[in-house]
């Protein structure tokens, strides 16, 4: 997609229900989807950051040493995401996919950014 014909596809999919999946076993670092994202809400962050930030020794259930020397963070900003598609046509891998979600009813909570750990 072009970057104006994304967003016009953005503003019909966000009706659809539409989100994003990522398979981080699949996921070899290679930026693509950042690059590609037209609203800059994907993020590879390395591991090294966010352990010295919060002083953790462990990661989405994985111990650090569990990890490679390359592993990082995928984040994605799904308040700001407009669901263009465009990091899932460019993924070399086919590790991202938007896939369908039906809602269920429920009480108002906080949200947050979604996090996956890739080991490429």
């Amino acid at each position: 997609y072009t970057k104006p014909l994304g967003f016009e596809e953005a503003k019909r999919c966000l009706q659809c229900q539409l989100n994003i999946f990522i398979d981080g076993d699949r996921c070899i670092l290679c930026n693509g989807c950042v690059d590609a994202c037209p609203v800059g809400v994907i993020e590879m962050i390395s591991l090294d950051r966010i352990f010295s930030i919060d002083g953790e020794t462990e990661l989405a259930g994985l111990a650090r040493a569990e990890l490679g020397p390359n592993a990082a963070a995928m984040i994605i900003d799904e308040q700001s995401c407009i669901r263009c598609g465009i990091c899932v046509e460019w993924c070399p891998t086919e590790c991202l996919t938007m896939e369908h979600y039906r809602p269920v009813p429920q009480s108002p909570r906080e949200t947050s950014d979604l996090a996956i750990v890739a080991d490429g």
